[in-house]
């Protein structure tokens, strides 16, 4: 079985796996770096007509207005208009990353903590 964990830190992350009793589990930070892997590996997908979308507003609106600066770091930032989410947007970005990466056996599980 396969299951990713989300959490904002690795102290909340580490107590919701073992509140699950998870011991095969994936985390994912949400760090700049990481943002940026993630909206990468979602637009490569696009481009190359490999991720299909179904029609759903709030899912198109929230890809529409993600915003994205460079840092003088030469990193990304992401951001969205005050008003808007982008829950979505980063639920669509973790799963063409997850995509991509090599599969491990077995049924894969989600939980956001």
């Amino acid at each position: 079985m396969r299951t990713i964990l989300l959490a904002p830190d690795h102290k909340r992350w580490n107590r919701a796996r073992e509140n699950a009793g998870i011991q095969n589990v994936e985390g994912v930070m949400f760090t700049e770096q990481r943002k940026e892997e993630l909206a990468t590996a979602l637009k490569e997908k696009m481009l190359r007509n490999e991720f299909k979308l179904p029609y759903d507003r709030p899912l198109i609106k929230e890809l529409n207005v993600e915003r994205y600066e460079l840092t003088k770091t030469g990193r990304i930032k992401f951001t969205h208009p005050e008003g808007n989410h982008d829950d979505r947007f980063w639920a669509t970005a973790l799963a063409a990353y997850a995509a991509e990466k090599e599969p491990k056996p077995g049924p894969m599980i989600t939980k956001v903590f």
